[in-house]
C-alpha cells in the first residue's frame, strides 16, 4: 500500500511568510497549500514547490471556502495541520489607522 504523504492547509499563501511556510512543510514532506492571493503568483509557487497544490480561495467568503477545503479533502485526504496566514494589514501609526 502507498503510504500519503500528510497534508497541511495554509491560508494567505504570498511571496513572503505564507511562501516560506509551503517551503518549509515541503521540505518534511508534506504537501499542500491555499491562498487568497492572486491566481498567477499561487500557480508560479506551485510550480516552484513539487508536490504541492494550489487552491484558490477568498477567505472572507465562507461558502468558497467550505468549497476548496472540501476539494482538499476529496483529492489529497484530511488536511493534519491548518496554518492561517491570511491577515490584513494596514501602513500607519496609531494615531493614523481608523479600526
Amino acid at each position: 500500500m502507498e503510504k500519503k504523504n500528510p497534508v497541511a492547509l495554509v491560508t494567505g499563501v504570498g511571496p513572503g511568510t505564507g511562501a516560506a511556510i509551503a517551503r518549509r512543510f515541503r521540505a518534511a514532506d508534506i504537501q499542500s497549500r491555499c491562498s487568497r492571493e492572486n491566481r498567477e503568483r499561487l500557480t508560479r509557487l506551485k510550480d516552484e514547490i513539487p508536490n504541492s497544490h494550489a487552491y484558490h480561495a477568498t477567505s472572507p467568503n465562507e461558502a468558497q471556502l467550505d468549497t476548496t477545503i472540501e476539494a482538499i479533502r476529496s483529492e489529497l485526504g484530511a488536511p493534519k495541520v491548518l496554518i492561517h496566514n491570511a491577515v490584513g494589514g494596514a501602513f500607519g501609526n496609531f494615531m493614523e489607522i481608523d479600526s
